[in-house]
């Protein structure tokens, strides 16, 4: 009960820090990550260290900062949490999906991949240019101050920020989950 009214409290404040910042709710962006790594932590009846300590690499208070948006979630971070509980990046990532909508978030395929995407720059420049864009096309419509960038995630020497890969979903309009899972074939 009290984990259905903090998502409903924590899904008002979102639209209203959006509200304030003059942005449009559903805006990709990650305040509800903490929420949402909290509300299936308490789901699984785990505490903070239960949860760091099947995270691997994490200590208890990472996870306490990261639940209270004290920290923001590294990506792997993301995916690790992803893989654990088995739910879409989609979900954990999108503010635009309510925190209790969990079971509509679930994977319907095994999800084993616990490090970063190696597929992702291959993903990118397939999607790129499928939709017939260059480098620098793509980079100014991401809002990135150089083509050089889109040149280094392609080739996997960069990695993307969770927003970066939140924008490439949405104007690409595929999934996160496409994007940074390998088991996910770039054909899709």
């Amino acid at each position: 009960m009290h984990s259905s009214i903090n998502a409903a409290i924590a899904y008002i404040i979102v639209q209203r820090i959006c509200a304030v910042m003059g942005s449009h709710f559903g805006e990709p962006m990650t305040l509800l990550f903490g929420a949402k790594l909290r509300h299936l932590r308490r789901n699984c009846h785990w505490t903070q260290r239960d949860l760091a300590n099947r995270l691997e690499d994490v200590g208890r208070a990472h996870v306490g900062n990261v639940e209270t948006n004290s920290r923001p979630p590294s990506l792997l971070f993301v995916l690790r949490t992803a893989s654990l509980f088995q739910v879409r990046t989609d979900y954990l990532m999108h503010d635009a999906i309510p925190v209790d909508r969990v079971a509509a978030s679930s994977v319907t395929y095994p999800i084993t991949q616990v490090t970063l995407p190696t597929l992702f720059g291959s993903k990118l420049r397939h999607l790129r240019q499928q939709h017939h864009l260059s480098q620098t096309e793509l980079a100014q419509l991401l809002g990135l101050a150089a083509h050089a960038h889109i040149s280094l995630l392609e080739r996997g020497r960069h990695e993307p920020s969770i927003d970066l890969v939140i924008a490439i979903a949405e104007h690409f309009g595929v999934t996160t989950d496409y994007l940074l899972w390998d088991e996910i074939a770039i054909d899709g």
